[in-house]
């Protein structure tokens, strides 16, 4: 079963979780020899299981350091794949939750680059520009992203709102003609 899950497939997610059915025998019949050594054999013998025991347990503790924070995860996840345009999305993202705009939008081009046809990527980076007040290419990430007839992602504000908060300002005071357009 692992063998057969651990083919390359066209599909876009992993399916790790699926690793974990087909090892539980195995733990089982690991764990049925530890107790086996422990109660027939002498001691010393189990020296090397608790060793290992050990070992496995403060890797796995390390290893999971990752998933501390958005971006320390998608940051791993660019440096092991770096031609990921999902990945760079999803690190962009993160720098955006952590509000560190300058990186969000270094992210999010270079995402952009990778695939310049996903509006998510160009939704996030004219949120970006929006919020470090670079209209004129917030307004052009958002039109790239009304002409592909993209909704915002649930919980986030539509294009519409962006639009409306870039121009009241300019229609205020600033330059009315610009805030009409």
């Amino acid at each position: 079963n692992i063998a057969a899950e651990s083919l390359h497939t066209a599909i876009g997610a992993m399916y790790e979780h699926r690793t974990y059915l087909p090892f539980m025998a195995l733990s089982i019949m690991l764990a049925w020899a530890v107790v086996y050594a422990g109660r027939h054999m002498k001691r010393w013998y189990l020296l090397p299981a608790m060793i290992m025991i050990i070992s496995f347990a403060s890797n796995t503790y390390s290893r999971n350091l990752v998933w501390r924070d958005g971006v320390t995860l998608w940051s791993d996840s660019v440096k092991k794949s770096p031609f990921s345009f999902m990945a760079r999305r999803a690190l962009g993202v993160a720098f955006l939750v952590a509000d560190k705009k300058t990186e969000a939008i270094e992210e999010l081009e270079k995402a952009k680059k990778l695939n310049p046809r996903d509006p998510l990527i160009r939704y996030y980076l004219g949120a970006a520009c929006f919020s470090l007040k670079e209209y004129d290419k917030a307004v052009d990430e958002f039109r790239a992203v009304w002409r592909r007839g993209f909704e915002a992602p649930e919980g986030k504000p539509p294009v519409e709102e962006f639009y409306l908060a870039m121009a009241m300002p300019l229609l205020a005071h600033k330059d009315p003609e610009k805030g009409r357009k």
